[in-house]
């Protein structure tokens, strides 16, 4: 146990020990005891590593984020995405080359000689049930 970096509660020695031997019979009679701690070691850390580039985790069926409960993971599973582009159309005032949207009358037809051009506006909408909780645009 001097070489196990976790935290040494029955239960979770227990959890990392059945879970080693899962992946590796024989584990506990193939290595020193030294040796055992660090592979543990090696578990313990790859945990929370994962667990802190995640960000958040589930805890008693809710995400929690710096050990603060935010959502239910039922209403999580009910958040729906939209997805939607809007285009909107400016006056290409003193613009002499050709944009990469292309040019378009004041209605949004394509016009080379046009005096607006398009911009794309690609959105990302979260709801729950009808009720809109997020919105992002770029």
């Amino acid at each position: 146990m001097m070489q196990y970096n976790g935290f040494t509660g029955l239960a979770t020695v227990g959890h990392v020990e059945r879970n080693i031997e899962q992946a590796w019979p024989n584990a506990w009679d193939n290595l020193t005891g030294a040796q055992y701690g660090k592979v543990m070691s090696v578990a313990n850390t790859s945990y929370h590593d994962g667990r802190a580039s995640a960000g958040a985790e589930v805890e008693s069926g809710c995400l929690v984020m710096d050990g603060c409960p935010l959502i239910p993971l039922p209403l999580l599973h009910k958040i729906r995405t939209v997805e939607r582009t809007e285009h909107t159309y400016r006056l290409a005032k003193g613009i002499v080359a050709c944009l990469p949207s292309g040019r378009y009358d004041e209605d949004g037809t394509p016009n080379p000689d046009g005096e607006y051009w398009r911009e794309d506006w690609h959105i990302t909408e979260y709801y729950i049930g009808e009720q809109l909780i997020y919105s992002e645009q770029c």
